[in-house]
């Protein structure tokens, strides 16, 4: 990754991680069901929709987001597939 940050909108010790140009993906430990999963990245997309104030000014920016969750054998390739997969 190209750079790796924590973020206070995350719950507990999970990872915010970008991948390159404009991809990000958050790593999230120990979710017990997609209904926890669907609940942080609606929090980040609450986080998103606020403005970002630079030089004075307000920049808005949006997400699209896929979840994928980790089964028996699933590999970070598989993860991050499934990822895009559900984001389109």
């Amino acid at each position: 990754t190209d750079s790796v940050a924590r973020s206070s909108e995350l719950p507990g010790d999970h990872l915010l991680a970008r991948l390159g140009g404009d991809e990000f993906v958050v790593v999230l430990q120990d979710v017990p069901d997609a209904i926890s999963a669907t609940r942080v990245a609606e929090r980040l997309q609450r986080v998103l929709a606020r403005p970002f104030t630079v030089n004075g000014k307000d920049l808005f920016i949006s997400a699209s987001m896929g979840i994928a969750l980790s089964g028996p054998g699933a590999t970070p390739d598989d993860l991050l597939r499934n990822a895009d997969t559900a984001m389109n």
